[in-house]
């Protein structure tokens, strides 16, 4: 059997991500900007390539890079928790945020969050910076997963804990407090603009950047406390002799008659 050594080496992954995301972003508002310049003008092509693009829209290009981010984030923390369940070192607060990564992953694809909005608009008559009701949950949502993980970022090795505490406040402070700005944009613009473009272009980077920051960071962690990780793929048969009933003591005699010099013993010698 050949044995494969995949390394990865952590910075040069982090700044070739974070190149892709920041080529998303530049490329997506200078579309924007060719478009409102184009006006009506505005050929069938560069529309769709622009929408293809566009980080502030959904299902497409930017957005699949985004879920994939987080889904690797997901599988990084997955391959923690289980290299730390099976040394016999705590384990649970890992397996906790490898679900919150999978159902960002799945909300970012899925655009869950966003389903919220219209009905908190409507039953909440929101305005300004919380016209995108979603805001006001993730709000109460990110205040309570950070309180709650405060003394488990606090625990990390330093390095990792910096790593951390910067990915959280990129990916956080984009999710809501630049997307508050992008909201009230669109509240006072009536609607999608050039500068609710820019802001949201700026919105989705950081994220982007968070993720990034935190893939490093838990890589960072790997190399640190959890060393070479190992992947060993198994299947498990069971045997023909494990299928045989056990002999009984009747069997045994017939088998060994008495003076045959046949003994049972528990010594495994």
């Amino acid at each position: 059997m050949n044995n494969s050594h995949i390394h990865l080496p952590a910075c040069r992954l982090a700044l070739v991500l974070a190149s892709v995301a920041t080529f998303l972003a530049i490329q997506s508002i200078v579309l924007r900007v060719v478009q409102y310049r184009v006006g009506v003008q505005n050929s069938y092509w560069l529309y769709q390539y622009g929408e293809l693009m566009n980080v502030n829209r959904e299902a497409n290009v930017p957005t699949w890079f985004s879920a994939s981010l987080l889904l690797a984030a997901a599988l990084l923390l997955l391959t923690i928790t289980l290299s730390l369940r099976a040394g016999g070192r705590p384990y649970k607060a890992w397996a906790g945020l490898t679900g919150i990564f999978a159902y960002i992953s799945m909300d970012e694809a899925g655009t869950i969050h966003e389903k919220l909005t219209p009905i908190l608009q409507e039953q909440l008559s929101l305005t300004g910076y919380f016209y995108f009701g979603w805001i006001v949950v993730g709000i109460s949502v990110a205040l309570g997963v950070g309180l709650l993980y405060l003394p488990f970022v606090w625990r990390l090795p330093t390095d990792v804990r910096r790593w951390f505490i910067l990915a959280g406040a990129l990916y956080v402070g984009g999710a809501l407090g630049i997307e508050s700005i992008s909201a009230n944009l669109w509240y006072l613009d009536g609607g999608a603009s050039l500068r609710f473009s820019a802001v949201g272009t700026v919105e989705e980077w950081f994220e982007m950047l968070g993720v990034i920051t935190l893939i490093y960071g838990l890589l960072t962690y790997i190399r640190v406390e959890v060393g070479t990780v190992k992947f060993s793929v198994s299947q498990a048969v069971a045997s023909s002799q494990a299928r045989l009933p056990a002999a009984t003591p009747k069997a045994y005699h017939d088998a060994h008659p008495k003076g045959s010099g046949a003994r049972v013993s528990d010594s495994p010698i």
